[in-house]
């Protein structure tokens, strides 16, 4: 996959999953790699159940808009946000989606579609399927390099630390590297672990 100087990605799951903390994470490790960044949430009332989005973009260059109606990546958390949002992302993009979301109708032959189990991988790992955001941005971290490890282990501790969760710095940080370890383990996820297979 190609990624340009200005990357765009949505982040979309539902409520409760921490998509929204994923993009603050990802956004802030953008901007301490020196790069311009916006972040922009968007939820529905209801939260905790119902779809929440995030679009982060990192830019070598001035940003125009925080809107991403196109992106080059897509995180999907869930089969509603799959559906919601598959079609939208740029031909020769990246769709990083949960297992348990795969539905036939949206595979797309012209992106890149990796299913990996995150809820399942972050409950046997780590004991717990709330840590399946942080195992999927560590997936991003090493598949696409789109900002610098450090980075990203700055930003978390960073967030966190000025947070309730602050006790749960290692816990997170230990499921990125879950996140990373499965994502080296593939030669090609869209292969190795692909909808049909495991």
């Amino acid at each position: 996959m190609q990624i340009c100087k200005e990357k765009r990605i949505l982040i979309s799951g539902t409520g409760g999953q921490g998509v929204l903390l994923l993009g603050k994470i990802l956004a802030t490790a953008g901007m301490l790699d020196g790069k311009n960044v916006t972040w922009m949430p968007s939820y529905g009332a209801e939260m905790r159940g119902g779809i929440s989005d995030c679009a982060v973009i990192i830019a070598d260059e001035d940003i125009g808009s925080p809107v991403v109606n196109k992106p080059e990546i897509l995180i999907a958390m869930s089969s509603q946000s799959l559906e919601k949002h598959s079609h939208k992302v740029v031909s020769g993009g990246l769709v990083l989606a949960n297992q348990s979301s795969f539905e036939s109708q949206f595979i797309r032959q012209d992106v890149e579609m990796v299913f990996l189990p995150a809820l399942e991988t972050a409950k046997a790992a780590l004991g717990s399927t709330k840590l399946a955001n942080m195992v999927m941005l560590g997936v991003l971290c090493a598949k696409t390099g789109i900002v610098p490890r450090e980075s990203i282990e700055d930003s978390l501790r960073f967030i966190l630390m000025n947070s309730h969760d602050h006790s749960l710095i290692d816990l997170n940080l230990r499921a990125l590297q879950v996140g990373i370890d499965y994502c080296q383990k593939k030669r090609s996820l869209s292969d190795d672990y692909s909808p049909q297979g495991n």
